[in-house]
């Protein structure tokens, strides 16, 4: 199959990876978004505190991204998922799941995390709904409410200096005594230690995971919480291969994401117009 060549590419088309597609397109350069459409917070039932669009379903501010996107004739919108990358003759190839093969002097890695949830059987069916863990993005909507928080020892210790901010009618649940939710009439029905109990919502600890192991693959180091390590402008360990978003420190909240993208992206043009200028070093 036919190698295609960009300026960038860009794995990932959650906010980080959209946001930099932006300003890259803005400056005519070539990239190719690569989107296998399994953001973190497609689930939910809105986004919170998101500059312009607090309270948009995701799928609907990812939609107004992507067709924003395509007044730039540079960018490509691709679906799929980068299976493998690699450095080769001082480009990085990517290979797609389908095996297209994509090419570029930069790559930003901006393909997210995953957020896992205690397995608790009842979760699935209202997560991102009734059920959630991030208090910035939907603690507001818990004001005054009944709420479970489901956790270890050391996660609730530090909800519990968190959590009283929006409500202090809260039920604190190690998660092994947690053994059943479902969605009832106003609220979910939580079973605790045998005994059904009500509550408006639930907060759960999660546990986070790479959704793949390019950043490894690439030779991109990480910090002491597993975490890509990046500099304030999302360049990697690994010259001319940047990242942003929930794997790395600048990410956990789809501003912060956004701002990281935006900045990797201006800061990808100014290397590349450095060293197009010769003014680099």
């Amino acid at each position: 199959m036919a190698q295609q060549r960009y300026d960038v590419v860009i794995i990932g088309g959650g906010p980080a990876g959209l946001a930099a597609a932006t300003v890259l397109g803005r400056a005519n350069r070539g990239v190719a978004l690569v989107d296998a459409g399994n953001q973190s917070n497609a689930g939910s039932s809105a986004v919170h505190a998101v500059f312009t669009r607090d309270g948009t379903a995701p799928a609907e501010m990812y939609d107004i991204a992507r067709e924003q996107l395509r007044r730039y004739a540079c960018v490509t919108q691709i679906q799929g998922c980068a299976a493998a990358a690699y450095s080769s003759d001082g480009d990085y190839e990517v290979t797609l799941e389908d095996e297209t093969q994509l090419s570029a002097p930069y790559l930003l890695l901006a393909q997210g995390v995953k957020f896992n949830y205690p397995p608790i059987p009842g979760i699935a069916e209202l997560w991102g709904k009734l059920v959630w863990h991030c208090p910035y993005c939907h603690g507001f909507e818990a004001n005054g409410r009944r709420l479970l928080a489901v956790g270890d020892e050391i996660w609730l210790n530090g909800m519990h200096r968190l959590l009283p901010i929006w409500t202090r009618n809260i039920t604190w649940a190690p998660t092994p005594e947690v053994t059943q939710l479902r969605q009832i009439e106003d609220g979910l029905a939580a079973v605790i230690c045998g005994s059904e109990e009500f509550f408006h919502q639930c907060v759960v600890q999660t546990t986070v995971v790479a959704r793949d192991g390019l950043a490894d693959a690439l030779g991109c180091a990480r910090n002491e919480k597993g975490q890509v390590q990046i500099d304030g402008n999302g360049r990697t360990s690994v010259k001319r291969i940047f990242a942003a978003g929930d794997q790395t420190p600048a990410g956990g909240q789809v501003n912060v994401a956004v701002g990281a993208g935006h900045a990797a992206g201006v800061a990808i043009i100014e290397e590349m117009a450095a060293a197009e200028t010769g003014q680099t070093g």
